[in-house]
């Protein structure tokens, strides 16, 4: 844990209930820079990227998911895991940022690749003392797929349906899991504001 040593107040204990000012407060944190703080790691980074995440602010969290690209790119240590990068396409499918998505959505391929993991039932750990513990997230699983689909369908100037429905259809090999209904929800809102009635029937 990382304490700011001006007032003792312990900087890395993220209240998700907090208002957008008191966290882009800890986000400002991230930049300060004096002999009594410690340097942020990838820990620090991370929750305060979260804590962006729970307070809807948005393209603050992209901008701490550019940070901390920036710093793996010469501290491996910083690359982003498998929770960080689904924070960032959780703010791409919000913001209907369908470039950015599919490069998370590559970037969670990557992680899979590197560990030979399968990404079903990553989420949560078996047995009954840790049964709703979140494992480390190793691959691409159905909720990345979920988000970058939703980004999709929400690009503008215009959806991006086409790539939508390929995620859909990529889904199910890469997770072995059936998309759900959000999934073909995503990809038929998109196809729909694309006024494509044959790839919505399709789709469907």
């Amino acid at each position: 844990e990382m304490e700011d040593s001006t007032n003792g107040s312990d900087v890395s204990e993220v209240d998700f209930g907090v208002s957008s000012d008191r966290t882009s407060n800890r986000a400002k944190l991230l930049d300060r820079n004096n002999f009594n703080t410690p340097a942020p790691d990838e820990i620090t980074f991370g929750t305060v990227m979260a804590a962006c995440e729970r307070a809807g602010q948005w393209r603050q969290a992209l901008r701490i998911a550019d940070r901390i690209n920036a710093k793996a790119r010469f501290d491996p240590s910083f690359a982003m895991d498998g929770l960080t990068i689904t924070s960032a396409l959780h703010a791409c499918q919000q913001l209907g940022l369908a470039d950015d998505a599919m490069r998370y959505l590559d970037m969670m391929k990557k992680l899979g690749e590197n560990d030979g993991a399968n990404a079903t039932n990553q989420r949560r750990t078996n047995g009954r003392a840790n049964k709703y513990a979140r494992k480390p997230l190793r691959g691409p699983d159905e909720v990345t797929y979920r988000l970058a689909i939703s980004a999709c369908s929400r690009s503008k100037p215009e959806s991006r349906w086409a790539d939508g429905i390929r995620l859909l259809r990529e889904m199910q090999s890469v997770t072995g899991s059936t998309p759900d209904v959000v999934a073909y929800t995503s990809c038929i809102a998109g196809c729909a504001e694309a006024f494509d009635m044959g790839n919505c029937i399709s789709a469907s």
